[in-house]
């Protein structure tokens, strides 16, 4: 998985960096979960794959212990006043593999200026509410699965309203799966009907947004 998703990065970055870090680009934002030092001894070294099946089975049982001892959201964002954590041509490809980085199967660690990072969806499944902290009045979350959670853990649904603002969650009204759609395989006829609902479903909300 690691090797993937760095040939995807490598082989789209010149457009995706020509068009995100261009002047007048909208602004950017990558979620990533920081690792505290005591976590990355687990995270980046030989050990990663077995934590990674641990926090899987600590999700099932709803057990966010190590999670919030060891991990922290954060946010790459092309506008950010903390150079920190300003999101850049330069760093993209580094900030981009950390958000997809999920330890029961990427083997490769992902680190960021010398800090060490893995998946946002340990910590966050969509940063709408980050978002709703920024000063937009509207957020549209979109998600691949018939249910949007917060985090991993799946105990609290994402809400429709933050901090006063709406948020408009966009959801399959199947489970991609059920198409021959996963995370590793798809289909070509699976493709298909999956990209044509999501087209449907983005029609439905355009309209019902400017009613």
């Amino acid at each position: 998985m690691s090797e993937m998703i760095l040939a995807g990065i490598a082989s789209n970055r010149e457009w995706l960096v020509d068009g995100l870090f261009k002047a007048g680009s909208p602004r950017f934002a990558i979620a990533v979960s920081a690792v505290d030092e005591a976590g990355a001894a687990e995270t980046q070294g030989s050990g990663a794959r077995r934590r990674g099946r641990l926090l899987l089975l600590a999700a099932a049982r709803g057990d966010r212990r190590w999670i919030d001892n060891h991990l922290t959201l954060e946010l790459f964002d092309s506008a950010a006043t903390d150079r920190r954590l300003r999101l850049t041509a330069n760093n993209f490809d580094q900030v981009a593999y950390a958000s997809t980085r999920m330890l029961h199967a990427w083997d490769i660690p992902a680190w960021v200026n010398s800090r060490p990072y893995v998946d946002a969806h340990y910590t966050c499944a969509c940063p709408a509410l980050q978002m709703a902290d920024l000063p937009y009045k509207h957020i549209i979350a979109v998600s691949t699965e018939p249910v949007l959670y917060r985090d991993i853990m799946q105990d609290r649904l994402m809400p429709n309203e933050w901090q006063g603002k709406r948020i408009h969650v966009i959801t399959p009204e199947f489970d991609p799966s059920e198409r021959g759609v996963g995370y590793t395989s798809a289909s070509e006829a699976g493709l298909e009907t999956v990209y044509r609902h999501g087209r449907q479903q983005a029609r439905a909300f355009i309209t019902q947004f400017m009613a």
